[in-house]
């Protein structure tokens, strides 16, 4: 009897052994991070000559294509396989609109009011989770949003998405780990949109 169920118990494993080379192999995730750099070369060039044909709202559409998919490609390739680290936030939409969207100003300008203003929103949001007190936990989103307001008028680097990312960096629960990508993110995309500016031509003059 004993003998018997070994033979089973043999046959049983030779057929597990089997079905298991038979099993297709997992399919392996193809990395993002060249789509995204085509999408960000395409936007570029479609731009340029957008810029170059006179028309300034396609020009601008694509331009902020560009510079979003160049963000992302950043982040798939780089940060996020390299250091854990997500740059790509919500706000960051707003940000390129504000960015691409609305007349450019010199870098020194547009790095003080963008990443100056989001600097400003961490820190009302680390503010917040270290110094607010339970009791006052209710009103956590307002306290920031006023600290937040309070701090960019103080240092002239008012910048409305980076005040809805403070509130959304509480709502949310977020650490203080959670608030640097966005920063970055925030630095390579005034990057992009200087670097944008300073190739496209000159509009047709009538």
């Amino acid at each position: 009897m004993l003998s018997e169920l070994r033979h089973v118990a043999i046959l049983a494993l030779f057929a597990i052994v089997a079905a298991k080379k038979d099993e297709a192999p997992a399919p392996v995730e193809s990395p993002v991070w060249p789509m995204f750099a085509a999408v960000a070369v395409g936007g570029f060039v479609g731009s340029y000559l957008a810029k170059g044909a006179g028309i300034g709202a396609l020009a601008i559409a694509l331009g902020a294509t560009a510079g979003f998919a160049a963000l992302e490609l950043a982040d798939a390739a780089v940060f996020k396989p390299m250091a854990g680290l997500s740059i790509v936030a919500g706000g960051h939409a707003a940000v390129a609109t504000i960015l691409f969207a609305t007349p450019s100003k010199p870098l020194q300008a547009t790095m003080y009011s963008v990443v100056g203003g989001h600097i400003v929103a961490t820190l009302a949001g680390m503010f917040q989770l270290a110094f607010v007190p339970p009791q006052l936990a209710f009103a956590a989103k307002t306290v920031t949003v006023t600290l937040v307001i309070l701090g960019q008028t103080s240092a002239g680097a008012v910048h409305p998405p980076a005040t809805a990312f403070a509130f959304l960096f509480v709502a949310g629960n977020k650490g203080y780990m959670d608030a640097v990508g966005p920063i970055i993110g925030c630095t390579l995309l005034v990057l992009f949109q200087q670097a944008w500016v300073s190739v496209m031509p000159k509009a047709k003059s009538a």
